[in-house]
This record gives C-alpha cells, sequence and structure tokens, in this order.
C-alpha cells in the first residue's frame, strides 16, 4: 500500500492540536516530519499520525476501566482452528490440505469474503465431533500461557475482556471456558449439523459469518451496554482491522506474533510483533 501524507495543518486537525505544539514536537523528536518539501513544508505519513494520536489517547486512558476484544485464531490461538479441524478430517492429502490453508489466507487478507471462506474450506470435508474433541485436548497445550495470564490480569483489573472471532463456538468456547474464561464473553460463528451429527455448514444469520462481521458485532455488543471506557481491538488479520476503520472502537492492536498480514501491519495503529512487546502495550492497564 502505498503511503500517503498530510501537512500540518491536517495533522494539527486530526491530533486536535496546535500548528506549534507539532513544531514544538518536532524540536523535541517526539514527532518528526517523514518529509519536508523544497518550500521547506512539514509533511507527515497518515500512519504516522495515527498511531500518534493513539499515544496521546494511551495517556488519557490509564488507570480506567475499559474494554479489550480478542480475535481467537493466530492471535489467542497460535494457529487457524477451522484448518486443523479440518486437516484431521481431510487425512494425508497434502495438495487439499494446502487448499484448505489457501483459503483462509485470503479471507484473513480481505481477498475474499468470510462467508466464501467459511463455504469453501467447510464443503472440502466431512467434520465430525470426535475431530473437533481431539483437536479441543490439543489445543490446551498449544496456547501459551503468557496469552492466559495477560486475559486473567485484564479480569483482575475489572477489564471488559471478549472474544470475537470468525471462527467457531463449538471448540473455541469448551476451549476458553477450561481456561476460565466467560462463556458469555465469548462471540464466533455457529455451525449447522446433519442428522449424523457432522458438521455440513454453519449459521449464516451469524453476523460474524458475513462482511464487517467483527464491527456488526461489536456495535451490538456496545449498543447493549457491554462495554465500559476505552474499546480496542487485538488481531491479525483484515476482519479485525474493520472495527477501527469502520470507527466503532478507538484502537486495534495489529498481531504479528503467529501471522504477519501486510495490510495489519500497514494501518493497525499498534503493531506487535511478540508477546513481550503485547505485554508492554498491556502493561499500563494491569
Amino acid at each position: 500500500m502505498k503511503e500517503e501524507y498530510w501537512s500540518i495543518n491536517q495533522a494539527s486537525e486530526y491530533l486536535g492540536k496546535s500548528i506549534i505544539t507539532l513544531r514544538r514536537w518536532d524540536e523535541s523528536g517526539d514527532l518528526t516530519p517523514d518529509q519536508i518539501t523544497d518550500g521547506g513544508h512539514r509533511r507527515y505519513s497518515i500512519s504516522q499520525i495515527k498511531k500518534r494520536r493513539v499515544q496521546l489517547e494511551l495517556k488519557k486512558v490509564q488507570n480506567k476501566k475499559h474494554t479489550f476484544f480478542f480475535d481467537f485464531d493466530s492471535c489467542l490461538y497460535p494457529g487457524e482452528s477451522l484448518e486443523e479441524i479440518i486437516e484431521k478430517a481431510i487425512g494425508d492429502n497434502p495438495k487439499k490440505i494446502q487448499k484448505i490453508y489457501d483459503i483462509g489466507r485470503q479471507g484473513m487478507e480481505g481477498k475474499i469474503t468470510i462467508t466464501q471462506s467459511l463455504s469453501q474450506r467447510l464443503e472440502t470435508a466431512t467434520i465430525t465431533q470426535s475431530e473437533i474433541n481431539q483437536w479441543i485436548e490439543e489445543a490446551k497445550t498449544k496456547i501459551d500461557p503468557k496469552i492466559i495470564k495477560l486475559l486473567s490480569q485484564l479480569q483482575a483489573q475489572e477489564h471488559l475482556v471478549y472474544i470475537v472471532s470468525g471462527g467457531f463456538t463449538e471448540w473455541i468456547t469448551p476451549l476458553m471456558t477450561s481456561f476460565g474464561f466467560l462463556k458469555d464473553h465469548i462471540y464466533a460463528n455457529k455451525c449447522t449439523f446433519d442428522q449424523q451429527g457432522n458438521i455440513n455448514g454453519f449459521l449464516s444469520s451469524n453476523p460474524l459469518s458475513q462482511d464487517h462481521g467483527k464491527s456488526k458485532t461489536i456495535q451490538s455488543i456496545i449498543n447493549a451496554g457491554g462495554t465500559q471506557g476505552w474499546r480496542c481491538m487485538i488481531g491479525d488479520g483484515a476482519t479485525d482491522l474493520q472495527p477501527f476503520t469502520d470507527h466503532i472502537i478507538e484502537c486495534m492492536v495489529g498481531i504479528g506474533i503467529y501471522q504477519q498480514r501486510g495490510s495489519v501491519q500497514e494501518q493497525a495503529p499498534i503493531y506487535c510483533q511478540s508477546l513481550d512487546e503485547l505485554q508492554i502495550f498491556f502493561e499500563p492497564f494491569i
């Protein structure tokens, strides 16, 4: 994505700070122009200005109670749960397995809709409850204890913590409640089943199976009075970025710990590539 730039007047208006303040920040090194025109005019990258506004907001929100929305796959959990479960159902078929991961990647990068991504992947195999149960037991050993500790610390400080995922409640809920996470704070897609109890699709009326589903879901939580203070989304994919770009929430923390998505890295005002960096971001809140 080509970087775009603002003049000092545009940056001043967006940040709600005077031009004098921006010039002072330039002198102190707190906000350095990305370009200086031949006429001596300052130009700031839009991404830098957006990150600066988040930094200013963070100073305001310390020592208060806030709301955090976490993605699940490649964020709390190190892999992509649906692909892993389908892989179990397919067995030894590398070509078919690669196709599943390609479809999932296209969805996370925003190249196909979430509805297309879910439909195309679920059509590749018949998933049984046995495979789901097996995956849950294995997944319990894969989630980093630092992640579970962070969620517990945020809840202990009386922040509201939600999981909002394009994955499925049939395995996310039993997995995360086994770590003490609140069941009614988990929002995910829902499977449909055939008469034999095998997955044959998903509930298409669930907003999380639709485009901008996370924005719709978070907005419904807000409308129901389920949030407090500052609202922040934490995730790795294009769908996690949408609540921020749709102006539903105040901040988005891009996660590049397990997967790196170019669009998220470029547009997220905060981007963490390790659990240590994520911990540093959350230190003011815990």
